[in-house]
C-alpha cells in the first residue's frame, strides 16, 4: 500500500520512510505541507497519510482540511503526527479531519498498530465501495 509521508524534519522522514518500507508499504515522502497537498491533488493520490502537525508552509491541519475536501481523498485515512500533549490540540486534531494521531517520540511498534488498524479501515471503506457499486448497478 502506498503511504505519503509529509514531515519536514529529514531524520523523521527517512526513519518513516526505512519503517515503512521494511512492513512492506510504498512510502512517498515529501517534507512540507505544500508538497503533501501537491502530491494529494493527483488522482491517484495515496489512501493513508502520515502527517507532521508543525510544517512550513501549510501544516498539518490545513493538509487534514484539503484532504476532506477533495473528492478523490475524502475517504483517506489520515493519521496525524504531533509532539503536543495538550487535550485540547489532540481534539483539534481529529476536528480538522484527521482520523487519529500519535504522539512524538513514538515507539515503531505504536505506528504499525496504527498502520494495521488503518488499513484494515480502508480495506472495509474498499469493500463497501464495491458492494455499493453492484447495488447501483442491479438497482
Amino acid at each position: 500500500m502506498r503511504v505519503l509521508i509529509a514531515d519536514d524534519d529529514a531524520t523523521y522522514r527517512q526513519w518513516l520512510e526505512m519503517l515503512l518500507s521494511s512492513w512492506g508499504f510504498d512510502p512517498q515522502v515529501v517534507c512540507d505541507g505544500d508538497e503533501a497537498m501537491a502530491a494529494l491533488r493527483r488522482k491517484d493520490a495515496p489512501r493513508l497519510i502520515l502527517v507532521d502537525w508543525c510544517m512550513p508552509g501549510a501544516d498539518g491541519f490545513e493538509v487534514a482540511r484539503f484532504i476532506r475536501r477533495q473528492a478523490h481523498t475524502r475517504d483517506a485515512y489520515v493519521l496525524m503526527i504531533t509532539g503536543s500533549r495538550r487535550k485540547e490540540d489532540m481534539l483539534q486534531v481529529l476536528v480538522c479531519g484527521a482520523d487519529d494521531y500519535l504522539l512524538k517520540p513514538f515507539d515503531p511498534m505504536d505506528l504499525k498498530i496504527h498502520l494495521r488498524s488503518a488499513t484494515r479501515i480502508l480495506g472495509l471503506t474498499e469493500e463497501l465501495e464495491k458492494l455499493r457499486g453492484q447495488v447501483t448497478a442491479t438497482g
